[in-house]
């Protein structure tokens, strides 16, 4: 009897498949937007589901030369009202206690990690909704010209890829027109979806090849603003043939955050533990900080 057969006959239960030890889990987006939200309250229990913040205006005239016998002028300014709202945010994954027992692996870590990353790409797309909420949008419709919208309702399509030349119109509209705060460093900050960074990157490769970026995402540094590529919350395909992705420039003051309780993991064991759940939970919100009233901070390039 030869032994392959001698294996089939009288050995197929001697030996089971190898199971590698090395666990593997599905990929991942580049999450980018929820490290420019800014804890600005700290809520706790008993303060309702909603938060006000004041915004406050410029002073209504800008001070000049005084006449020494004249009386100092007396000017005000304008305050600005903002409500914010906390929300429950939360998933869960459930198994059973029979399966804990017999895998190989430990089934609580495994979990752990797939609703961490569940937990952190639900945070980035609720922290880019509010970036999408700003009332400047920038349109490219050539390659050397543009229209700007004040009233985030754009009624033309994007006609060409972002690029330097549209970066710059952006920066400096943020800065002459909107006198939009800078970040530290005296940079403004710029997220690019894929297509987007491609356009830029392209003119800008040279320049950029040996730089070295600390910001999560970043690819390179131009005209004072940073840039860093995003695959996850906002489109990559938008425009004529949905061949361009959208970007933000910004400065300061971008998303404001609440929390009540931050993102945590929760264990729940019921039927004498046969039945199981691991969950993320969070009782936070986000709020768009300038959004037309009288300032904003964030130009989003993209179209109808």
């Amino acid at each position: 009897m030869s032994i392959a057969s001698n294996w089939v006959s009288q050995g197929s239960y001697l030996a089971n498949p190898k199971l590698s030890r090395t666990t593997r889990h599905a990929a991942q987006a580049e999450m980018v937007f929820r490290q420019y939200a800014d804890v600005q309250e700290e809520f706790g229990k008993g303060k309702g589901d909603a938060w006000n913040f004041d915004r406050w205006g410029n002073i209504s005239t800008k001070g000049a030369k005084l006449v020494e016998t004249a009386t100092m002028p007396r000017r005000s300014h304008t305050p600005y009202k903002g409500t914010g709202s906390v929300d429950e945010y939360g998933n869960g994954h459930g198994y059973t206690g029979k399966l804990e027992a017999l895998s190989q692996f430990d089934e609580s870590q495994k979990i752990n990690r797939i609703l961490k990353n569940d937990m952190v790409d639900v945070m980035d797309c609720e922290v880019e909704a509010e970036f999408a909420k700003a009332k400047i949008v920038y349109v490219a419709s050539s390659a050397t010209a543009y229209n700007l919208y004040t009233d985030a309702t754009p009624t033309q399509t994007c006609s060409v890829s972002f690029d330097d030349f549209h970066a710059k119109n952006i920066v400096d509209y943020l800065y002459q027109t909107m006198k939009a705060q800078k970040f530290s460093g005296g940079f403004y900050h710029g997220i690019l979806s894929t297509q987007a960074a491609r356009g830029l990157h392209d003119k800008l490769q040279a320049i950029w090849m040996y730089t070295k970026f600390p910001v999560n995402g970043e690819i390179g540094a131009y005209y004072k603003t940073r840039f860093s590529m995003s695959n996850n919350a906002f489109s990559n395909a938008q425009g004529v043939g949905a061949a361009f992705g959208e970007a933000y420039i910004f400065g300061a003051d971008t998303v404001m955050e609440a929390i009540v309780i931050p993102e945590e993991i929760r264990y729940e064991v019921k039927d004498v533990g046969r039945d199981k759940m691991i969950a993320w939970y969070a009782l936070l919100g986000f709020k768009i900080f300038w959004a037309g009233d009288p300032d904003n901070s964030i130009v989003k390039f993209g179209g109808a």
